[in-house]
């Protein structure tokens, strides 16, 4: 018998939730209100062991941590189908250094059990331009949404690149699979302003005047940005893609 025992502190935070265009006209991103977790020492499992009822055995989340590692990121959520939390970690050394992913599920018998260690997996905050590829609060970083662990990336400088990388646990294949990615990737200041231009070149196309050279080139490649900033989502069967080799 296993009780969970959360007494995790969160802080709140804002997430960019970016959906599926239905309306080219309507912006396709909202904000979402989340709770981030920021002291996982505080979650601990209760083991009762059927041989003996009233012996307790405690198990901290922290307790299956490499030593010498600190969590720079943590995403809460059942992977595995089976009911219970789990937990995707991102491990690092020191704040320049490489980063790993940890995976940890939830067992009833042993705890929190390590299910599998990606080493240098992850992008280091230096790789990315301007931002830090994962650590950019509300645009990138790992979540666990619907089952599947999710690896939102955001970097560049005035060229921004996002993209989004869904993996899913296969029981039977016993390893997590891409399942969905997208990305997308734009001139900044030109995103900024791109709607407001075509709409007045339509507009001068629509009173009937003639577009110069220059400004025919110009909504050419207004238009190429325009639909190179579309996400556009593209489907894996499950098993065809596996997430990486996790370190033995």
């Amino acid at each position: 018998m296993a009780y969970l025992i959360d007494t995790l502190l969160f802080e709140s935070g804002l997430t960019r939730v970016d959906e599926l265009p239905t309306d080219p006209d309507v912006p396709n991103e909202h904000y979402s209100l989340i709770r981030e977790p920021r002291d996982l020492t505080r979650h601990w499992m209760q083991l009762f062991t059927y041989s003996a009822p009233t012996k307790v055995v405690w198990r901290s989340l922290m307790q299956v941590v490499p030593a010498g590692r600190t969590v720079f990121q943590t995403a809460i959520g059942d992977l595995n189908g089976d009911g219970w939390n789990d937990y995707a970690l991102v491990l690092q050394d020191d704040p320049d250094g490489p980063r790993d992913l940890q995976i940890v599920f939830t067992d009833r018998e042993r705890g929190f059990a390590q299910k599998a260690l990606y080493t240098g997996l992850l992008p280091d905050r230096n790789s990315g331009g301007f931002h830090d590829p994962i650590g950019e609060p509300g645009l990138s970083g790992i979540s666990i949404e619907g089952g599947h662990l999710v690896i939102a990336r955001f970097e560049g400088s005035a060229w921004k690149s996002e993209s989004r990388q869904e993996y899913t646990y296969a029981p039977k294949l016993d390893g997590f699979f891409l399942t969905m990615e997208q990305g997308r990737s734009y001139h900044a200041p030109t995103v900024d302003v791109m709607d407001e231009e075509l709409a007045a070149y339509e507009a001068m196309q629509q009173r009937g005047q003639a577009l110069s050279p220059e400004d025919a080139e110009r909504v050419a490649f207004l238009r190429k940005m325009k639909e190179d900033y579309r996400y556009k989502p593209v489907y894996h069967p499950i098993g065809e893609k596996p997430l990486g080799k996790p370190t033995e």
